[in-house]
């Protein structure tokens, strides 16, 4: 049996109540179940939602429009998902979000067409985005999602429910490309922007059936409702969520480990480093205290843009230098990285770039960024060097600007690109 399981919760950071919020006279999960329903591939669609006593509202709803409804772990999202399809002995799991009342039926069951034809394990419209955000559709097997129940460990993989299988290399996968070329514009429900933005183009078209290609006959001739929400970064949960992951990981190279810094590790042998006239010539660092460098690294640890890594010897545990990726851009899939190795000692080994590609790859394989980039002076060629061993490229030249400025002085931005098959096949 293939079902669609819509998980649904009351608690929003941004939005809350997002799901039950009176959209034309309806409740937003109404228009959801209702639009989701309508394919015709499903056998069956549910919602599931969490134990909490603010989600009762929810389970009253859904008993009211004798909808089936299944409660679970709030957190873990996988849980919850894994259980109620178990409960219900659904054999072919289509997610939904809640936050999603723009959903056209026929892409839903285009995806699971796709799905039966090829015998994939996973199929979806995500892994490449061809369709507007907010007509995301995931479809999996059973023994995927089992697969996943008992295998993800990280907090994003139990929180967002699919990522262990989507960067699975055992499974088999496939992205499906809309038909035609649409602008990848935002549909989803996050914000009162978004909320506004849905609600007008509800009002203007008049009527709760409606597909895609009314919405965008509409906005053709309504361009100005665009300007309420397109701003807004798409996915920025899911992201936090990566860089949180990132936070508590440790990343083994051949000679060294990687660990996010905590406030412990400020030492005086630390701030030697950061006051050393021969180890940071090309920063613009001041003298610094163990205090000082005590709040900047806790300050760091709360960033949700930022991850910053040790770098560790293996054998003795010494603590030797840093690499940080600041700042992490959701909206581009973008960050800028920068290193330090402290004690020259290690200049020349080829500890850099083995850091710099441990990172790299992190950030590519598991934190889904496309691109990192960074500005090294001209003549620091061993910081150049280093990063041209790790894959980088110079993108650019430019000259140098701030208190360093001088006519002969430039900058290189370099930069590196993640080749990554997006289709996952």
């Amino acid at each position: 049996m293939i079902g669609a399981i819509i998980q649904a919760r009351m608690g929003s950071s941004r939005l809350p109540g997002k799901v039950l919020l009176d959209l034309h006279s309806k409740p937003v999960l109404w228009h959801v179940i209702s639009r989701v329903s309508k394919a015709a591939y499903l056998d069956k669609t549910i919602v599931a939602t969490t134990k909490k006593s603010e989600d009762d509202a929810i389970v009253d709803f859904c008993n009211r429009q004798k909808i089936p409804v299944f409660r679970g772990s709030e957190n873990d999202v996988l849980d919850r998902f894994y259980q109620c399809a178990k409960s219900y002995a659904i054999s072919e799991i289509v997610r939904v979000t809640a936050d999603c009342p723009l959903h056209d039926p026929r892409v839903i069951d285009y995806v699971i067409g796709e799905y039966r034809k090829g015998g994939y394990d996973y199929v979806t419209n995500t892994l490449e985005y061809t369709y507007p955000d907010g007509l995301d559709i995931e479809v999996f097997s059973f023994q995927s999602l089992e697969d996943a129940w008992k295998n993800a460990k990280l907090g994003s993989e139990r929180e967002h429910v699919t990522p262990y299988i989507r960067n699975s290399l055992s499974m088999k996968k496939k992205n499906v490309y809309a038909p035609k070329k649409y602008p990848i514009y935002r549909f989803t429900l996050d914000t009162r922007e978004d909320f506004l933005f849905i609600s007008k183009l509800f009002e203007g078209i008049g009527t709760d059936i409606f597909g895609l290609e009314d919405i965008f006959d509409y906005l053709n001739t309504h361009p100005d409702l665009l300007t309420i929400n397109q701003h807004i970064a798409s996915n920025e949960g899911y992201f936090i969520s990566l860089i949180d992951d990132a936070k508590s990981v440790v990343l083994r190279t051949d000679r060294l480990y990687l660990r996010q810094l905590l406030p412990t590790d400020a030492s005086e042998t630390y701030c030697q480093w950061l006051n050393d006239p021969e180890v940071n010539r090309f920063l613009e660092t001041k003298h610094t205290s163990v205090n000082e460098l005590k709040l900047y690294i806790a300050e760091k640890w709360k960033s949700r843009e930022c991850v910053f890594f040790g770098i560790f010897l293996k054998e003795t545990n010494i603590h030797i230098g840093n690499v940080k990726l600041e700042p992490i851009f959701f909206d581009k899939k973008e960050a800028t990285i920068g290193i330090m190795i402290g004690n020259p000692v290690w200049w020349g080994k080829g500890i850099c770039t083995e850091a710099v590609k441990s990172v790299v790859n992190y950030a590519f394989s598991t934190m889904n960024l496309h691109k990192i980039c960074l500005g090294v002076v001209s003549e620091n060629m061993a910081a150049i060097n280093c990063y041209k061993n790790a894959g980088f490229g110079i993108e650019k030249t430019e000259p140098l600007t701030g208190v360093n400025a001088a006519p002969d002085r430039e900058k290189f931005i370099m930069s590196i690109l993640n080749t990554k098959d997006k289709t996952g096949e």
